[in-house]
C-alpha cells in the first residue's frame, strides 16, 4: 500500500506541476499586446469605375499591454489613408483605413501588410477583393 500511495502521490504532484506549467505558459502568452481584427478581408462586391473604394478594418487590443501598429504597407492600386498611430491600451479599438483606386477596371485582389508589436502576430495581411466594371457610356 505504501508503494502504491507513493506512486499515486508522485503522479499527483507531477500532474499539478504540469498544470502549473500550462497555466504559466498561458499567462506568458496572454501577457503583452494582442491584436484581433473584426475581419481580415473586405469584399467590395461589384463596383463601377469611379465608385468610392474606401475600406475600414477595425481591430481591438485584447492583450494586457499597449498595442502599436508600427507600419501599414499598401500595394499597387491601394493607398493607406490612415491608421491608429498612438499606442492602444488593452480593450480599446483602432482602425486601418484604405482606398482602392476604382479607375482600375477588373478584378480586385490586393493585400495590405500591417506590422505590429503583437508577439504572436507581428505581421498581418488584410485582403481587398471584388471587381470594378467600366462605367457605362450614356
Amino acid at each position: 500500500c505504501m508503494l502504491t500511495c507513493g506512486i499515486l502521490t508522485g503522479f499527483h504532484a507531477t500532474a499539478q506541476n504540469n498544470d502549473f506549467e500550462k497555466q504559466s505558459n498561458r499567462i506568458r502568452e496572454s501577457a503583452g499586446p494582442k491584436i484581433e481584427f473584426d475581419k481580415l478581408e473586405h469584399d467590395y462586391g461589384s463596383l463601377t469605375e469611379g465608385d468610392n473604394g474606401e475600406a475600414v478594418f477595425s481591430f481591438t487590443n485584447t492583450g494586457q499591454e499597449p498595442l502599436i501598429i508600427t507600419k501599414v504597407h499598401g500595394c499597387c492600386g491601394v493607398t493607406v489613408l490612415d491608421w491608429t498611430k498612438e499606442p492602444l491600451v488593452p480593450n480599446t479599438t483602432g482602425f486601418v483605413k484604405l482606398q482602392y483606386f476604382t479607375s482600375r477596371i477588373g478584378t480586385i485582389n490586393k493585400v495590405v501588410t500591417v506590422s505590429t508589436n503583437d508577439p504572436e502576430n507581428p505581421v498581418i495581411q488584410l485582403k481587398l477583393r471584388g471587381e470594378v466594371r467600366k462605367k457605362s457610356e450614356e
